[in-house]
């Protein structure tokens, strides 16, 4: 419990005193100066105050200095007393309280980010604007009851994704994993902000202590497979013609990103044109979040060369001429989801997403031989994926990679397969 009272400090040269406050809390003592001052006949000998004017400042202040300590409440009882004395003088002095609308900070962060990162946090921004039904928030007002509200809210709130964009009789709700997902893009903000507006070295704390740490967050459920069954990926191989221009593109495009190892779809747009059949590209995902920029060398297998060749750059710019038809990747991936349904529903499967070319490639590479795979060991896999290792994180910043045994890997994986058709097909 911290206490507070006013002293004199008196002056050896005019007999003034200047009146500071004493602070005890924690078994120890600090005193914070104020700008009044006692003029010689205003205090007694022993101290104390006879003016009756000074008086009442002097209970003006530590008024102040009580409404600091009840405004910290239970804070106050965790708080070393170099930040209640920041605190304290803060309200003594006049500054001003600090505030921060958590909204506009995180959509100024968003903007710095690398476009599909920023959507992250603003999709975790916005859910949070449609929970309290408001556009701003102080950072002060981020307190642990709000944000477990804010998880129960995610767990009932349908989807808003295609179609279902509104609530209503038969809308579903969230994923599981939308919880996980938002509030660690909203604790990373809350975190960053905390290092930018806080000033530990000066014992000045604006940003109260996380509050996320006290949320409970139940573990999402697991997943849905993406992996196609090699016979699956086999009848996409081997599908006729679409009528449709987007199913066949969106065919295509599947076909070559299991070829390349699972090459997401933003880096078909922007990957450089290859050189003496190996394309060398930066993953547009985890570029901006590691230091080999998420390099990822792969070689061009005869296989697919017949296909790609159909999708080569005329300029020779880039590895494929889809940038010439798409200017961002949203437009891209829209006209990709669009065609993968005429192709799911070509092969017989229920659901068909862009990304299970990657997780295809990644399952049956790592499945052993006599399973029907390539047998290929998890670390090599993992270097197909470009993933990050963090047992290794050390070693790799020394060692030069070898791309060869990620190639040769690829080259496993694409010899289980009967590409007749697509060689056929890309040669008419």
């Amino acid at each position: 419990m911290a206490t507070f009272k006013t002293i004199t400090c008196y002056s050896k040269r005019d007999g003034s005193a200047r009146i500071k406050i004493r602070v005890l809390h924690h078994d120890e003592q600090r005193r914070v100066p104020t700008n009044l001052h006692a003029l010689p006949g205003d205090v007694t000998p022993n101290g104390r105050i006879k003016s009756a004017a000074l008086q009442r400042q002097c209970d003006e202040l530590l008024h102040r200095c009580l409404e600091v300590a009840n405004r910290l409440s239970l804070r106050l009882n965790a708080m070393p007393i170099d930040e209640l004395v920041e605190h304290l003088r803060a309200a003594i002095e006049g500054e001003p309280a600090f505030r921060l609308d958590f909204f506009e900070y995180a959509r100024r962060v968003a903007a710095r980010m690398h476009p599909g990162t920023g959507r992250t946090y603003i999709a975790a921004v916005n859910a949070l604007s449609r929970f309290i039904e408001r556009d701003h928030l102080d950072i002060s007002e981020v307190r642990s009851p709000l944000l477990q509200g804010f998880v129960e809210f995610l767990r009932t709130e349908p989807s808003r994704r295609g179609s279902n964009r509104t609530s209503g009789e038969g809308t579903r709700p969230k994923a599981g994993r939308a919880g996980v997902l938002y509030m660690s893009r909203l604790q990373a903000l809350y975190n960053r902000a905390a290092l930018e507006f806080d000033e530990p070295e000066r014992g000045v704390f604006r940003i109260p202590p996380s509050p996320f740490s006290r949320v409970r967050i139940d573990a999402p459920p697991a997943p849905r497979k993406r992996a196609l069954a090699p016979a699956v990926m086999q009848r996409i191989l081997d599908l006729p013609p679409f009528a449709d221009r987007d199913a066949q593109l969106a065919r295509d495009c599947f076909v070559l990103s299991f070829a390349l190892a699972g090459m997401n779809a933003p880096d078909m747009l922007t990957a450089q044109a290859p050189e003496e059949g190996v394309v060398t590209y930066e993953r547009q995902k985890t570029r901006e979040r590691r230091r080999d920029r998420a390099e990822m060398r792969l070689r061009i297998e005869k296989c697919i060369a017949p296909l790609m060749e159909q999708y080569a750059d005329p300029a020779g710019r880039r590895l494929f001429c889809l940038y010439r038809r798409f200017r961002n990747r949203e437009t891209f991936v829209r006209v990709l989801n669009k065609g993968l349904r005429e192709v799911a529903a070509a092969v017989g499967v229920e659901h068909l997403t862009f990304y299970a070319a990657r997780h295809t490639w990644a399952t049956i590479a790592a499945t052993s031989r006599e399973s029907g795979g390539a047998g290929i060991d998890m670390y090599t896999v993992h270097c197909g994926l470009n993933h990050v290792d963090s047992r290794m994180k050390i070693t790799e910043v020394y060692v030069v990679r070898d791309w060869r045994p990620v190639w040769d890997a690829n080259r496993a994986v694409l010899d289980l397969f009967d590409w007749t058709e697509i060689e056929l097909r890309a040669l008419l």
